[in-house]
């Protein structure tokens, strides 16, 4: 088995690379590998740079999966070094399932679902509502208050930080969302 580490922002900075590549280089705490799933709509300019020259030469236990849109502007020199698989081509089908489901919840679902993936430590589950959140903002930025939008952001890019509460930022998300 191999520890996930998960990474989903909207646009993947140098900084984040930065610290990607630091704990690439890091010995996985609880198994033998560790696998960065990267999932990112665009990947800045200097940040593709560094991610070159990871991917050129990964540590030996280290596995990266990038997730990124068809329309993302790839430096040719990193599309290289990537094994493309194609998803749906269509952008809106490819709103995992799982957020599809808490976004049709009522609340109390929606609660009793944070619950239960947090307290699992279940990873996939989360970076599946994560991706779901980021792509469904995408589709839905206009219909909704500039101000909800910011917070749906900012509770997005808080989980990443360390000792941040999963937990209350998601619920801070199923409160904000439409019901």
């Amino acid at each position: 088995m191999s520890e996930i580490v998960d990474i989903s922002v909207a646009i993947l900075s140098i900084a984040e690379v930065r610290n990607l590549i630091e704990k690439a280089y890091q010995t996985p705490f609880e198994k033998e590998t560790q696998t960065f799933i990267i999932d990112v709509l665009q990947i800045a300019f200097e940040a593709q740079h560094a991610l070159l020259k990871i991917l050129e030469e990964p540590p030996a236990t280290s596995r990266f999966i990038l997730i990124i849109r068809s329309d993302t502007t790839l430096l040719p020199t990193l599309r290289s070094r990537l094994h493309e698989i194609r998803g749906m081509n269509n952008e809106t089908s490819t709103i995992p399932e799982v957020f599809v489901n808490f976004l049709k919840s009522p609340l109390g679902r929606r609660m009793s679902l944070i619950t239960k993936v947090t307290k699992e430590k279940d990873v996939i589950t989360l970076a599946n509502m994560a991706t779901g959140l980021t792509l469904w903002l995408q589709q839905n930025s206009i219909s909704l208050k500039p101000d909800i939008i910011k917070q749906l952001l900012w509770c997005l890019s808080t989980q990443k930080m360390r000792g941040a509460g999963k937990k209350m930022l998601w619920e801070e998300i199923a409160l904000l969302l439409p019901k």
